[in-house]
């Protein structure tokens, strides 16, 4: 999670991959930017055993439709393909034992909050927010976006049991405490950020291992534990465009089934906007499975 609107996403010059996959968790870049694809394409280019998993954000449709901006990245993607997955409501099964599920969880704004999130959110404003959208249009897509990971879950406990899911989503799947900052957690616009899920199949199953997100601009690890599974739970952001901040990255590895942060661990912050300057913020989640491992040496890019 970069936070644009940016001319060019800020970490492209130093950022240290230690993984052969990336999560890029929504808000990297504007689609109608060149400049985003040209970011992509240099990651790829520079790291040739790289794998790019990205779950489009709010920001990534400014000034565009939501459906043309989605096209935008399906039109990259062919270009890299196998390399580059659009996680728009989407599965990429990794071997015999891990399945990503990917898409952008539109979070649920609710009567009580439609008026102020209308009036505030830039995603809805008529020049420079996303086109043709409004609050029932951000609803319809929390619905359609909750009832594919309810049943895609569902799906893979029936046939897969042994299955390690990891589900990648840009908006928050949580209205724990520990998962936002806590300046917001009484925000009167809070359902454009979180949704609880907490009763949903998909945050329930304990074929779930880990839940990673991005557009809180706060960064948390935490395990959930209700009903006895276990569950990570990982945001790691750059925060807002104009923060400034530290940037670093997080690794998460599954190896023998118990999912833990390897690399980066305790990267948590007390702001999200980079104003401390002293912690992980970075859109991103990057994991080795079945003995492939992490690069022997750190990739980087200019």
């Amino acid at each position: 999670h970069f936070h644009p609107p940016n001319t060019f996403p800020l970490l492209a010059p130093y950022l240290f991959l230690l993984a052969p996959y990336l999560f890029l968790l929504g808000d990297i870049g504007l689609t109608r930017h060149p400049a985003l694809f040209t970011f992509l394409r240099t990651l790829l280019a520079h790291s040739p055993r790289l794998t790019i998993f990205y779950v489009p954000g709010n920001h990534e449709a400014y000034g565009l439709t939501l459906a043309a901006s989605t096209a935008r990245l399906h039109v990259f993607e062919c270009e890299f393909r196998g390399r580059f997955w659009v996680m728009e409501r989407r599965r990429v099964d990794l071997g015999a034992r891990v399945t990503v599920l990917g898409c952008t969880l539109w979070s649920r704004i609710t009567e009580a909050q439609e008026a102020k999130c209308w009036s505030t959110m830039a995603d809805f404003r008529a020049e420079g927010g996303i086109q043709e959208w409004d609050v029932a249009a951000h609803n319809a897509c929390h619905a359609r976006d909750l009832a594919w990971l309810n049943a895609r879950v569902r799906a893979i406990q029936t046939t897969s049991p042994d299955r390690d899911i990891v589900i990648l989503t840009h908006h928050c799947p949580s209205t724990d405490p520990r998962a936002s900052d806590p300046r917001h957690v009484n925000s009167s616009i809070s359902e454009g950020f979180s949704t609880d899920l907490s009763r949903e199949a998909c945050w329930r199953s304990a074929s779930v291992k880990l839940w990673a997100f991005g557009h809180t601009h706060w960064n948390v690890q935490y395990v959930d534990d209700t009903e006895g599974r276990e569950m990570l739970v990982v945001a790691n952001q750059k925060g807002y465009a104009r923060g400034g901040g530290v940037v670093r990255s997080v690794v998460v590895d599954g190896e023998g089934g118990k999912w833990k942060v390897v690399v980066g661990k305790g990267a948590v912050n007390e702001g999200g906007d980079g104003s401390k300057g002293k912690v992980s913020v970075r859109g991103e989640i990057v994991k080795g499975y079945e003995g492939e491992g992490y690069a022997r040496g750190p990739v980087t890019w200019c």
